[in-house]
């Protein structure tokens, strides 16, 4: 989850501590489960003290320092569920990344993202959508129980990736915008 960790109240909120409280649920049916947050944002310290109040967390969270595009490339492709936001309603760049590299990710996309877009994406990202602690519980068991649903959905990320936000495709979007002038 790579994803800033800020106030719960700010309206950047990227819903980290909805993810933590689903994790310690999921932890105890999904033993061999661990959860990689990364250290960026102005609410770390907060949020580790928050999973410190999980006794179950307590070895279940390794907190990774920041790191490169590539070591983080290597980290989601490692990974067999990446998550990205819960309350904005839209995709972030780590969940783009991670459509990327073909894993599953969990987040919230607002039904009105496309018109946001203004006409660019074909579809929204094809997220396993999640808002709730219910939803992130509920799409964690059923990935880490399936890894045939993992591999299509990973894949279907990729498609998704290539056709609508393709290097090909972004260049000739902003050669276009310059041009316009």
């Amino acid at each position: 989850a790579p994803a800033r960790h800020v106030q719960e109240t700010d309206l950047a909120n990227k819903g980290n501590r909805k993810l933590i409280r689903a994790f310690n649920h999921f932890q105890k049916e999904k033993f061999d489960s661990l959860l990689l947050l990364t250290k960026q944002g102005d609410y770390v310290k907060a949020n580790e003290i928050y999973v410190q109040s999980f006794p179950a967390l307590q070895d279940k969270v390794t907190w990774l320092p920041f790191v490169c595009k590539k070591a983080l490339a290597r980290i989601y492709r490692s990974s067999d569920i990446c998550v990205d936001q819960f309350d904005i309603g839209s995709c972030g760049t780590s969940g783009l990344e991670a459509l990327a590299c073909a894993r599953p990710c969990l987040g919230y996309i607002e039904s009105k993202y496309l018109d946001w877009c203004h006409g660019v994406l074909t579809s929204a990202p094809p997220y396993c959508q999640a808002r709730t602690e219910a939803d992130i519980i509920r799409w964690f068991k059923l990935l880490s129980n399936s890894l045939t649903l993992r591999q299509e959905t990973g894949i279907l990320n990729r498609e998704w990736i290539l056709q609508n936000h393709s290097p090909e495709k972004i260049v000739k979007l902003h050669l276009q915008e310059y041009q316009k002038g």
